[in-house]
């Protein structure tokens, strides 16, 4: 990996990238996921396709972080909800 690979990356879920992964981030520090291809040049190609684009908003894998984080925020505010009227 480059030094500059990570400020090529648009997708604000793009965390690095080996050989043949890409790690994504979680919607919480301490979680993320591995996208494992076949090889480095399947890995370069869904890069351009999505990591490195605006386009990662169609991302399937930046589509489930976010449909994922916008049910955490909801659930979070229903707990700070449900508190307040303890």
């Amino acid at each position: 990996m480059g030094a500059c690979d990570n400020v090529r990356a648009i997708c604000p879920y793009y965390g690095s990238h080996r050989t043949n992964k890409i790690q994504c981030k979680g919607i919480e520090k301490t979680t993320g996921l591995y996208l494992a291809f076949a090889d480095a040049e399947t890995r370069a190609k869904w890069q351009g396709r999505y990591c490195y684009r605006f386009s990662y908003c169609v991302c399937p894998i930046a589509q489930a972080i976010a449909v994922s984080r916008e049910a955490t925020i909801k659930l979070y505010r229903e707990e700070a909800d449900d508190d307040k009227g303890d």
